[in-house]
């Protein structure tokens, strides 16, 4: 006599489901987790990439700034001496002073366009450094403070007929020249680097 059909029992199946489901779950949750610590890995990596550029950048174009600032101004100081000293004598024809007021003028044309490249340039790393580094209203500050930097002008030689005041002239715009740059250029740069060194190993945000 045969024996009557035993019922099926689902419930190895229900734990195998259960199991695998798990499994799957863990999968899948261990590869987004690996994934986010990755793309946050790489995100740091290159913020703090990015800083460290845009310091280093600021840097070497403030130094370079400077340097073709009082160039290209003492250039022009220069031109207008001699430009004076042949006026003085009644704007000969030739004259050793009107080559040497055109070699000058030539010079700080040539400079204006090197200052032009380089605040250029200069602009571009700010930019990187606004965007790599935390937003805060100091250096929003600091970084307008740079974009507006003034403007240099040069006060006009004496009048007159005496050559020793033209000559202390001369001097004395040299240096107003140096120190106006240094007050009104390197300052603000150094004040703006001088932050970003002290936040550089500030956290990122994602």
């Amino acid at each position: 006599m045969s024996l009557p059909p035993q019922p099926t029992s689902w419930m190895p199946i229900y734990i195998a489901l259960i199991t695998a489901g798990t499994t799957l779950l863990g999968v899948f949750l261990g590869s987004y987790l690996t994934s986010q610590y990755s793309f946050k890995n790489q995100v740091r990596l290159s913020t703090n990439q990015a800083r460290q550029h845009s310091y280093s950048d600021i840097m070497g174009k403030k130094v370079l700034l400077d340097q073709l600032l009082v160039s290209r101004f003492e250039a022009l100081i220069h031109f207008q001496y001699h430009e004076q000293l042949w006026k003085r004598v009644g704007s000969p024809m030739p004259s050793i002073d009107l080559d040497e007021a055109r070699r000058w003028m030539h010079k700080s044309e040539d400079l204006a366009i090197e200052i032009a490249k380089t605040k250029q340039s200069l602009y571009e790393s700010l930019g990187i450094a606004r965007a790599s580094f935390t937003a805060t209203e100091e250096l929003n500050a600091l970084s307008e403070r740079i974009y507006h930097l003034q403007g240099i002008s040069i006060k006009e030689p004496p009048s007159g007929h005496d050559t020793t005041a033209l000559q202390a002239w001369q001097v004395k715009a040299v240096s107003d020249l140096q120190q106006f740059v240094q007050k009104e250029y390197s300052e603000p740069i150094d004040g703006l680097l001088e932050y970003l060194r002290q936040h550089m190993n500030d956290p990122v945000s994602y």
